[in-house]
């Protein structure tokens, strides 16, 4: 008999050595340190679970991770189906526990890594797929000929009512999980952006995981490449959409699927609810 359990804190290695044995070029220490960082979040924030396992009789057979989330500027529920794993012989169960992990149909349900076999089980269960590209900026060239629209600004520097509540707690959260965070002022408002800094061949990368949308970004290239610089980050990737146009980008990596059930502007950039923020992926 097939049932599906809730990750709970008693199935949290459970998870983690599931995890280690359907993507094996991350070890045993990767996923345990990832699914309890998002443990404690869930439990933190008054979210029910971050995923599901598979049990046969008695025995773990499949896991699925999902990240909870909000949209930062309207409040929408979201939910990032991350990293899923069954095991051949019960495969053809995987359907069933997708449709159980999207039962609340008041969330938004995003997947921003998928493989072949989940782009097509997804689109199945109603997702919608976008191209996107993962562009590479090098800051020193763009800190020189980038566009200037506004003026960046630290947090700290934002007018008070610069920023909702809402947007404050989505910040506060993510520099307390490592990440960085800044403001675009154009005209009299501000525009959160939110960051995550990476080493890439031992070269400091910054990533957007945050802007209202690309356009933004690539509109103020210019202060916010000096603004990175001065932090000693010379490289900032951004995804956008595939047919988006962008001046002074390096295309290194192959086109990649987003994946959305629900109402979502493709040219928001929000995966502050994702692995690359929980898991460090």
């Amino acid at each position: 008999m097939l049932r599906i359990v809730s990750i709970d804190e008693q199935r949290l290695t459970t998870a983690a050595d599931l995890l280690a044995k359907g993507f094996p070029e991350r070890d045993a220490g990767f996923w345990a340190r990832g699914v309890s960082r998002l443990h404690a979040y869930a439990r933190d924030h008054d979210f029910a679970s971050v995923g599901s396992i598979l049990l046969a009789k008695d025995e773990p057979v499949g896991v699925l991770l999902k990240i909870p989330g909000y949209h930062m500027t309207t409040g929408q529920k979201l939910l990032n189906l991350s990293s899923w794993y069954v095991d051949a012989r019960y495969r053809w169960f995987a359907p069933r526990m997708l449709q159980e992990a999207m039962a609340d149909d008041t969330f938004v349900y995003t997947d921003f890594s998928p493989s072949e076999n989940a782009i097509k089980l997804n689109q199945q269960l109603g997702f919608r797929t976008f191209a996107s590209r993962n562009l590479l900026f090098a800051l020193p060239f763009t800190a020189l000929f980038g566009r200037n629209a506004g003026t960046v600004l630290t947090i700290d520097q934002v007018p008070e009512g610069g920023l909702s509540a809402r947007q404050v707690d989505g910040i506060n959260l993510h520099m307390k999980l490592g990440c960085m965070a800044l403001a675009i002022k154009l005209h009299d408002t501000c525009h959160p952006v939110i960051l995550d800094v990476i080493s890439k061949r031992r070269i400091p990368m910054a990533r957007v995981l945050y802007a209202t949308s690309a356009q933004t970004v690539v509109d103020n290239l210019r202060p916010l490449s000096r603004f990175l610089l001065k932090r000693g980050v010379p490289l900032l990737s951004m995804v956008t959409p595939a047919d988006v146009q962008v001046r002074h980008a390096i295309n290194p990596w192959p086109a990649h699927a987003y994946q959305i059930k629900g109402v979502w502007q493709d040219d928001v950039i929000n995966e502050m609810f994702s692995e690359r923020v929980f898991l460090n992926a």
